[in-house]
């Protein structure tokens, strides 16, 4: 069992571990800028100015830390699963790399959705604001806040079955339970999409919402099926009895006792012996008194 000053130092390695891929990543992202840049642009289909004389350099460093954010993604769901690992329930190493394996693909499905369906149909509608008089200029500045808010919150969307995936591991589900939830989690995918998605239109909230519902269905099916596969350890149930009696003693009264009347006894006075015969006589003279007695009573018969 480890003290948790050594949980400390584990998750720190953990993170140095993270923090030196995401320095390598981002330096690669600095070398390959130049295509990743029209590769974002393209939804937009215009031109993006910078205001102040940093601007292209700020756009060029937030790209590079995207690109290696992308790259520190794996290993820190990695290190993530390996910390968490003693706390829930014991995972194999297969089961560990199809959860990467997993998180990934999805993470990957979003950024596609993300990229050819939702991005451009919101951008498309904000767009038709537009009119002769009113012309848009947008910022880089303010284009990469916007597409990669619009990203990420697509991405932890699509982490939903890993999540509901996770919360069954620690504590199992019981049957028929998360079907109660279909309706909270239509509501809250919906709501989440209105969070996530700038326009106010229905039509690119539910682009948004539409696949959250499919996942959580998909998350529910699969946590089903793995509760089917589990077997429930043996259980002992004490039975105990339907009805208890209580016994309520009744009160307690306290009655007055009569004052108990002692007779004292009055011992007849003692005699009270001479002292001459209270006296002990000494063992030595016995014998003396006794002749005495009897020289008296041999007289007594003679005059007699």
């Amino acid at each position: 069992m480890k003290t948790f000053a050594e949980h400390l130092h584990e998750l720190k390695i953990r993170l140095i571990a993270c923090l030196l891929v995401l320095a390598v990543g981002s330096g690669i992202g600095f070398m390959i800028h130049k295509p990743i840049e029209g590769f974002l642009q393209k939804p937009l289909g215009q031109t993006l100015y910078y205001s102040n004389p940093a601007g292209g350099l700020s756009f060029v460093m937030q790209i590079s830390l995207c690109i290696g954010v992308l790259f520190t993604l794996p290993l820190l769901l990695f290190q993530l699963v390996q910390f968490a690992r003693p706390a829930i329930k014991p995972l194999k190493t297969r089961s560990i790399l199809v959860i990467l394996i997993s998180s990934l693909v999805l993470v990957v499905l979003a950024i596609i959705y993300a990229y050819v369906v939702s991005l451009p149909a919101a951008l498309q509608f904000l767009t038709t604001f537009n009119s002769s008089n009113v012309k848009a200029l947008i910022s880089v500045s303010d284009y990469v806040k916007f597409l990669f808010a619009y990203v990420a919150g697509t991405v932890i969307a699509f982490q939903l079955p890993l999540i509901l995936f996770f919360a069954n591991k620690i504590r199992r589900f019981p049957p028929g339970t998360i079907l109660k939830y279909q309706r909270p989690a239509i509501v809250g995918s919906i709501i989440f999409a209105g969070v996530i998605t700038p326009t106010v239109d229905p039509i690119n909230q539910m682009l948004v919402a539409m696949p959250i519902i499919v996942l959580f269905e998909i998350g529910a099916i699969a946590v089903l099926i793995t509760n089917k596969k589990h077997k429930p350890a043996a259980t002992f149930e004490i039975k105990m009895p339907a009805t208890l009696t209580l016994y309520e003693a009744p009160p307690l009264t306290l009655q007055p006792v009569a004052p108990v009347q002692v007779a004292k006894t009055i011992r007849p006075a003692s005699r009270v012996m001479p002292q001459s015969l209270a006296t002990e006589q000494p063992v030595a003279s016995r014998p003396r008194m006794f002749m005495d007695i009897m020289n008296v009573s041999a007289t007594k018969t003679v005059h007699g």
